[in-house]
């Protein structure tokens, strides 16, 4: 019995380190990826472009009021505090471990493999470095979008809680 204990630890070492070793390439694979497609950066630009929409839709929520100092200050620390969220969700050391585990349960190894060959070749080098300006056109679109809809939803807001007033809605308590 004992010989069968020892026979069943020595074959779920032998099956797991192949499993780990793997894992680890899957890892590297997808790191080598991350720096392929400048992903750090990429992150970077989006808590950038968050930031903005953010600070967008605050100054058209302002821009209708006479604000005083005082209140221009509670306007700026707000964006300070805009600005420690944004770096805090977007942070690349947080996020990168999460990414990682994402990717690699998600591509193969040989399907790793062919994405990095493809971005190591003309075509796919050419496809990041095109990528950032297309990412800049098209968000800049969905900007303009976005400003266009963004008074007709904030008029929209505006008649449904005067109508609720209106029409004697109560609060919960808070």
């Amino acid at each position: 019995m004992k010989a069968f204990g020892r026979l069943l630890v020595i074959a779920l070492i032998a099956f797991t380190i192949p499993a780990h070793a793997d894992d680890a390439s899957k890892r590297a694979k997808v790191r080598e990826l991350f720096a392929l497609n400048h992903m750090e950066d990429r992150i970077a630009q989006q808590r950038d472009n968050s930031l903005a929409q953010s600070h967008a839709m605050t100054r058209q929520l302002t821009d209708t009021m006479e604000l005083n100092d005082s209140q221009e200050k509670m306007v700026n620390a707000c964006y300070e505090q805009m600005n420690q969220l944004m770096a805090q969700s977007f942070d690349w050391a947080r996020l990168e471990p999460e990414y990682e585990t994402i990717y690699a349960q998600t591509y193969t190894e040989e399907e790793l493999d062919g994405v990095l060959a493809f971005y190591k070749s003309p075509a796919g080098r050419a496809y990041m470095a095109k990528s950032p300006i297309v990412t800049e056109k098209t968000l800049a679109v969905s900007n303009e979008n976005f400003a266009e809809v963004m008074p007709k939803i904030k008029d929209l807001l505006a008649n449904l809680l005067e109508s609720l007033k209106q029409s004697g809605v109560r609060y919960k308590p808070a």
